[in-house]
């Protein structure tokens, strides 16, 4: 008994240890290609001598919150790799926590697919060697949207602290990150209200 469940979870987390690998090599193939215009904004903002002048070319080149800048700003910015290293971390950590968010609601097959589908899905495998914010608010709504799947089922109230963590990174990512977190917070009365 003891021992197939532990050879089955180990099993698992070597599944998505692939999974996540995968995604990395996918994701490696273009990290260092020329950067497009709008992450040379980023590069620009980013590598301002100061946080006047951050703040300055924040506000007179971008129209989003400065959380990725932040990220860059203490990097090497010679090199594309190290700007697009903030967005290809927080995309692979996408992979797991879609995985921990789908698990329990449909199991372990499905959660693994999961992963592997977002681990291939080819705009996340662009937008994670994209020097933008937009990697570091799609695991912001996923944290949000696992722990409201958590608070749906019944789960103690610290699963908020997961929400509002998730729910700050993508609201300081992008702001149109809202659009997603306002209807998730309906999401447990309405599961509660149908069970």
């Amino acid at each position: 008994g003891g021992e197939a469940a532990a050879a089955r979870f180990a099993d698992r987390r070597l599944a998505l240890l692939g999974v996540v690998v995968l995604a990395l090599v996918l994701r490696l193939a273009g990290i260092g290609d020329r950067l497009s215009d709008a992450e040379g904004y980023s590069w620009l903002v980013a590598s301002a001598p100061d946080v006047g002048a951050f703040f300055d070319r924040l506000a007179a080149y971008e129209n989003t919150p400065p959380l990725f800048y932040a990220l860059l700003a203490p990097l090497p910015l010679g090199d594309e790799v190290w700007l697009r290293l903030p967005a290809l971390l927080p995309a692979l950590a996408c992979i797991p926590v879609l995985y921990c968010l789908v698990r329990p609601l449909l199991g372990t097959r499905v959660a693994l697919l999961s992963a592997l589908a977002l681990a291939v899905a080819p705009f996340h495998v662009s937008y994670s060697n994209y020097s933008r914010g937009f990697m570091l608010a799609a695991l912001g709504v996923l944290l949000a949207a696992w722990a409201v799947a958590r608070l749906a089922e019944g789960r103690r109230a610290r699963w908020w602290w997961l929400y509002l963590a998730g729910g700050t990174l993508a609201l300081q990512s992008e702001y149109d990150a809202l659009l997603f977190l306002a209807p998730l917070l309906a999401l447990p009365a309405l599961w509660r209200r149908r069970g």
